[in-house]
């Protein structure tokens, strides 16, 4: 009976690690592209392009809104 609750438990903790990875992932990537955004931003203001800085104001507010 041991060895069928072992293999039981197998999948499940591939299945767990897989999807702990993908939310690695992504958040990996939405801090790195809000990271890349902050600087856009920052690079924006030192030339005076207010514009650019306010369209990408903006889609740092949409990825702070869908974290």
């Amino acid at each position: 009976m041991e060895l069928a609750n072992e293999q039981v438990s197998t999948p499940a903790r591939l299945l767990t690690s897989s999807v702990e990875r993908r939310h690695l992932s992504k958040v990996d990537c939405n801090s790195e592209l809000r990271s890349w955004v902050l600087h856009v931003i920052r690079e924006a203001e030192k030339e005076r392009d207010f514009k650019k800085k306010d369209r990408f104001l903006s889609l740092l507010k949409d990825l702070n809104r869908h974290e």
